[in-house]
C-alpha cells in the first residue's frame, strides 16, 4: 500500500489515498462537509457508521442513511464501487425514511 504523511493533518497522519482501492469523499450532514477516506471493497454500512462518529451524531444514529445529490439513498449492504461512489463525490447524511423500529400497530398485526 502507498502511502503518504499528511502534513496538513494537525497530528500529520498516514494517507492512503494513493493507493487504487482507496478513494476520498465528502460526506455533509447539516451543512457541514468532511473528508472521509473509503476503501472501494467496505460497504457503505462501515462509511456510515464511520460518519455517524466523525460528526458525533447521538441522537437516534439507526434513522440515518447515506444519500447521493440525487436523493437516492445508499443501501447499507452495497459495496462503495458498486454504490458508484468516485474520488471526491459527496454524499449526504440525514435520516433515512425506511429505517426505525417496528410498530406492529402501524401495520394492523
Amino acid at each position: 500500500m502507498n502511502t503518504q504523511l499528511d502534513t496538513g493533518s494537525p497530528s500529520g497522519t498516514l494517507s492512503a489515498a494513493a493507493d487504487k482501492n482507496d478513494i476520498e469523499i465528502l460526506v455533509s450532514y447539516n451543512g457541514v462537509a468532511r473528508q472521509v477516506e473509503v476503501q472501494l471493497t467496505e460497504t457503505v454500512g462501515s462509511v456510515l457508521k464511520r460518519a455517524i462518529a466523525l460528526f458525533g451524531v447521538t441522537h437516534q444514529p439507526h434513522l440515518l442513511g447515506l444519500f447521493t445529490a440525487g436523493n437516492a439513498e445508499l443501501s447499507d449492504a452495497s459495496k462503495v464501487r458498486a454504490a458508484g461512489l468516485t474520488e471526491g463525490v459527496t454524499v449526504y447524511l440525514r435520516p433515512s425514511s425506511v429505517r426505525g423500529g417496528n410498530d406492529s400497530r402501524r401495520f394492523g398485526r
